[in-house]
């Protein structure tokens, strides 16, 4: 069940919720054994995880700060939107499967941070597909252009395809970053971006086919080796 704790409810009406831009705000991850039930009278994270909730408990996870938030007023519909940027989890290894997203306000302890909200309601993740040789290559060359040309031999790779390019040297700015292809030939393909003003290649560097994972509800289990390149949060309105 999603929805919002009335703590935060309370703390948003009488002004002691300073959230916008003054609180650290985070995301955690439950696992499909959880036996939590939302209940909207919970205050604090401490108070999820000693009612059933468990969290997610791979190696490579790790609680994440929420960046980018903005707060809209439409008066025209009347609500008010608060969003923030994706979430980037990294890689989660195999062999859990996740519930639910919690947001908080980071305070201390989990005994001291108030709880947001709780979703476990559709959700859409994308996905970094497992390296295997049908979608990954090798890059001997990016060039300083409007856009950018990737060199990378008998790619395969088909216009439209998000591909995400990591360790290359000398032109750092494209590492870790999901680009849009546009194949130029047989052994190049544009990333749609203007690379003049990055520096020159020099050496190495890899692709990655990224491929959209629609999970509903939110439980899917996670193949070996996939990176969660960004988790969108449904907007939260009231």
């Amino acid at each position: 069940m999603n929805g919002i704790f009335n703590r935060f409810q309370s703390r948003r009406l009488t002004g002691a919720a300073t959230l916008h831009g003054s609180t650290t705000l985070r995301a955690m991850l439950l696992r499909s054994t959880s036996t939590y039930t939302f209940n909207p009278d919970h205050d604090y994270v401490a108070d999820i995880l000693s009612n059933g909730g468990v969290e997610l408990s791979v190696a490579s996870y790790t609680r994440q700060t929420l960046t980018g938030s903005t707060i809209t007023i439409d008066d025209t519909n009347n609500w008010t939107m608060w969003d923030f940027d994706n979430i980037a989890f990294g890689a989660l290894e195999t062999g859990q499967t996740v519930k639910a997203i919690v947001l908080y306000e980071f305070d201390t302890n989990d005994a001291a941070s108030p709880l947001i909200c709780m979703i476990d309601g559709t959700i859409r993740v994308v996905a970094a597909a497992p390296a295997i040789a049908s979608t990954s290559g090798t890059i001997t060359g990016i060039s300083q252009a409007n856009p950018g040309v990737v060199t990378s031999a008998a790619h395969g790779l088909t216009t439209g395809d998000k591909v995400y390019i990591a360790s290359v040297g000398g032109m750092t700015a494209v590492n870790t970053t999901m680009f849009t292809v546009t194949v130029a030939s047989v052994n190049t393909f544009s990333i749609g971006v203007n690379t003049t003003g990055y520096g020159a290649y020099t050496s190495g560097g890899t692709w990655t086919v990224v491929r959209p994972v629609y999970v509903e509800p939110l439980a899917e289990a996670i193949a070996d080796g996939t990176a969660a390149t960004s988790c969108p949060l449904p907007t939260l309105r009231w």
